[in-house]
C-alpha cells in the first residue's frame, strides 16, 4: 500500500509525495469527504487507485461504538455548532442530530465519499 486514507478521513490535502517499490495500490481512499489529492508520483506498484464509500455499511447506530460518527464527536468534545468547529467544518452543523436520523435514506449521503478532487497524479509501472 502506498498512501491510505482510512475510514472516512476527510479534509486532507495529499500532494507532492513520491512513493515507490511497494505491493498493492498506490492510493486507497476508504470513504471520506473533501480530500484534495494531487501531484503525487507512484512508481513500481501493482495497481493504481481504489476508493469506496464504506460509511453506510460500516456505520453503527449503537451508542459509543467505533463507527458512530455523532457519538465520536460528542465523546471527543467536538461541539459542531460552535467555534472552532463550525468555522473549520461548517457542513457538520447540517448533519442530522441523531444516528437514527443519519441512517435514513434521505440522509445517507452524509456517509458517502463526496467532494474529493484527485488530479495530476502519476502512476508509473
Amino acid at each position: 500500500m502506498g498512501i491510505y486514507l482510512d475510514d472516512n478521513l476527510s479534509k486532507q490535502r495529499i500532494y507532492q509525495n513520491i512513493v515507490s517499490n511497494f505491493v498493492g495500490y498506490g492510493l486507497v481512499q476508504g470513504s471520506g469527504r473533501s480530500n484534495i489529492i494531487y501531484k503525487n508520483k507512484f512508481y513500481n506498484r501493482d495497481s493504481g487507485y481504489s476508493g469506496d464509500s464504506r460509511g453506510p455499511r460500516r456505520y453503527h447506530t449503537t451508542p459509543n461504538m467505533f463507527y458512530n460518527l455523532l457519538d465520536t464527536m460528542v465523546n471527543n468534545g467536538v461541539d459542531r455548532y460552535t467555534s472552532p468547529w463550525k468555522d473549520q467544518f461548517p457542513e457538520w452543523a447540517l448533519l442530522p442530530k441523531t444516528s437514527e436520523e443519519l441512517m435514513k435514506e434521505e440522509n445517507i449521503h452524509w456517509l458517502l465519499m463526496k467532494n474529493t478532487e484527485i488530479y495530476r497524479n502519476n502512476f508509473i509501472y
